[in-house]
């Protein structure tokens, strides 16, 4: 995990093109190959005990996919949790989707597929928070936020793009200029994903 100070990642965020290097990345050799105009974003999940933390993250996700004007179609997590409810067949199948995942690092063709006719899109991302903390000390705040994310073919089911950030900040304590929150840290963990993403300029 990344540690900044809040200043000096401010002023690299600040600066066009001087965004900090995402922290894992995998790209597909096909990725030139594959121009999406749809995506579908599943609900995030966590290890970290928190379903506040995937509820922003999921909000999040699909507004930083929204403010590169990228894809014309974008499915919020909440469209997918809404199909979940009304056929509980779906949530057999996106949790099978995701622990095939886990075990063999694969997305199976066929959930990909019904999961791209399901939704009417040709691509899918998903994914984990991996850290969500805020905590403190004598001397300093200290804040904690990361997350991991696979973008999915949707016909083929080939991950075109796997990923990973995390980012730690120590403010002062007390902190008069340098507070944060764990969902700021995300806010940049997902500029930092977003600068990343290949193939995200028209």
């Amino acid at each position: 995990m990344s540690k900044y100070s809040l200043v000096l990642l401010g002023l690299l965020l600040g600066l066009g093109g001087c965004a900090p290097a995402i922290q894992f990345s995998e790209v597909s050799a096909k990725i030139a190959d594959f121009h999406p105009k749809s995506i579908v974003v599943l609900p995030f999940t966590n290890s970290v005990g928190m379903e506040n933390a995937n509820d922003l993250t999921n909000q999040k996700m699909v507004q930083v996919l929204t403010d590169t004007n990228f894809f014309s179609r974008i499915v919020p997590p909440g469209d997918v949790k809404a199909l979940m409810l009304r056929a509980p067949a779906a949530i057999d199948v996106i949790t099978r989707y995701r622990s095939t995942w886990i075990a063999t690092g694969t997305a199976e063709p066929k959930i990909s597929a019904w999961l791209g006719k399901a939704f009417n899109v040709d691509s899918i991302v998903f994914g984990e928070v991996t850290a969500w903390s805020e905590s403190a000390n004598m001397s300093h705040h200290i804040y904690d936020a990361g997350l991991a994310l696979r973008w999915v073919d949707a016909a083929s089911g080939e991950p075109l793009w796997k990923a990973s950030e995390g980012l730690e900040f120590i403010a002062g304590n007390p902190c008069i200029f340098d507070c944060s929150s764990a969902s700021k840290i995300m806010d940049m963990c997902l500029r930092i994903v977003m600068d990343n993403w290949p193939g995200m300029k028209k």
